[in-house]
């Protein structure tokens, strides 16, 4: 890889943040010609003694507010700056591990997360093609949704090593990441005041490149540990699924899955909070089945069922009506009135577009290749809410015809843009 050519593309962001050592890319970039004979010699270092510099595992880490008491650390999210050339770095090795990686097919096929042609599209439309099969067949599909604490913040180094290891990365290139994950540190930075550098015991590094992939790693092996369900991951969003008859079926499968998975988080050290995970049975009306549970025992647990459950943004219901979701989408359309009347005299017809496609067509359009096929009665509510959010951002009378709306701002209505988002994603699977 051409050190220059990455640092001056576009893969480097031109921003003016910075890490600990205060280089932001939009310096580097500038100073490329001169820093570049530089960097490759300690980068070739790195990778010839499989020794990762310290310097370049320093994380600068900033809270952020999000609401509540100030005064409560809970109510800070914590924002993790590493230093760019440490991103630069990290572009090199993430290069040449993923490469490895597919040339092989490590990955799990139904991991949908940081992964080149995999997203909570092609995860979501997967699965609810299962659940529609085995509705066709008669079947329930039970869903278990799972949630790990802080998952990413947990892993263990050396079960993260091991793993490594075990795909074949082995010698300097073992030497590199063990050298990359140890004697990491970490402080706080909040009104140009610095607490004092402390270590970081376990967890993939926040805010690195290769962070999400080595998460990938760690988690691969999941499924081995349960055979009578069907994973779909994104990231740490882990679901399992298994198709039943009846309530007996449903409570063994169930209760023998989480035994299974339970085990696997211990042995990983992971914390899986029973609290938050739950499981949800899809089925149509028509079939009636006795004694449904309302919770799944194990081992002194239970995970309690949910009538409707928000999966990778869509709220999916039980019977896949979509209902709930179209719900959602309008109360979040409904939000937008009070705001669009107090700013409606001060917008250009640019403004108009933009504020439409940020704040409208972005609710509508995720997931209307699946939620699109839910009754026209409930398609036409969103309709209506596209109709009255365009009038009164442009300032039309209520009684403005819809069709000449759409034209004069050349705006597809909602079926259309469900056929869109469709054709789009079949071109997008063969090409």
């Amino acid at each position: 890889m051409n050190l220059k050519l990455l640092i001056q593309s576009k893969i480097l962001k031109n921003s003016n943040s910075a890490g600990h050592d205060e280089f932001s890319s939009k310096f580097i970039k500038m100073s490329a010609s001169i820093l570049v004979p530089a960097l490759e010699k300690i980068f070739n270092l790195a990778l010839t003694t499989g020794v990762y510099p310290d310097n370049l595992k320093i994380a600068k880490v900033i809270p952020i507010y999000k609401k509540g008491s100030p005064t409560s650390v809970n109510n800070y999210r914590p924002i993790s700056i590493l230093s760019t050339i440490n991103k630069i770095f990290e572009k090199i090795l993430y290069a040449r591990l993923i490469n490895y990686i597919d040339k092989f097919q490590l990955i799990y096929k139904y991991q949908y997360g940081f992964r080149k042609k995999h997203s909570t599209e092609h995860a979501l439309i997967e699965l609810i093609d299962q659940i529609r099969f085995s509705m066709d067949n008669k079947q329930m599909t039970c869903g278990i949704f799972i949630d790990l604490s802080k998952a990413f913040d947990t892993v263990d180094h050396q079960i993260l090593i091991g793993k490594l290891e075990h795909y074949g990365i082995r010698g300097t290139a073992l030497e590199l990441f063990k050298s990359y994950l140890s004697n990491r540190k970490q402080y706080v930075h909040i009104n140009n005041c610095k607490s004092q550098t402390r270590s970081i015991s376990c967890g993939v590094p926040q805010g690195s490149v290769l962070g999400p992939l080595l998460f990938l790693i760690f988690i691969n092996d999941l499924p081995n540990c349960c055979p009578l369900g069907k994973f779909r991951i994104f990231a740490d969003d882990t679901n399992v699924f298994f198709h039943c008859k009846n309530s007996d079926e449903l409570i063994l499968i169930g209760k023998t899955i989480m035994t299974e998975l339970n085990s696997w988080f211990t042995a990983n050290k992971m914390t899986l909070n029973t609290d938050k995970t739950s499981f949800t049975i899809f089925k149509t009306n028509r079939l009636i089945i006795p004694n449904l549970p309302d919770h799944i025992e194990f081992l002194n647990c239970k995970i309690n069922r949910s009538t409707e459950i928000k999966f990778l943004g869509l709220t999916l219901d039980e019977n896949l009506t979509w209902d709930q979701h179209i719900t959602v989408i309008s109360n979040k359309l409904k939000s937008l009135f009070h705001i669009f009347y107090n700013i409606r005299d001060f917008l250009s017809e640019q403004d108009i577009r933009t504020i439409y496609y940020s704040l409208i067509y972005s609710r509508i359009k995720y997931g209307i290749n699946l939620y699109g096929q839910a009754a026209k009665t409930k398609i036409k509510q969103i309709q209506t809410l596209q109709n009255q959010l365009l009038k009164v951002l442009s300032s039309k009378n209520y009684r403005f015809s819809t069709n000449e709306l759409h034209k004069e701002f050349n705006l597809l209505k909602v079926e259309d843009i469900a056929k869109q988002e469709t054709l789009t994603f079949v071109h997008n699977f063969f090409f």
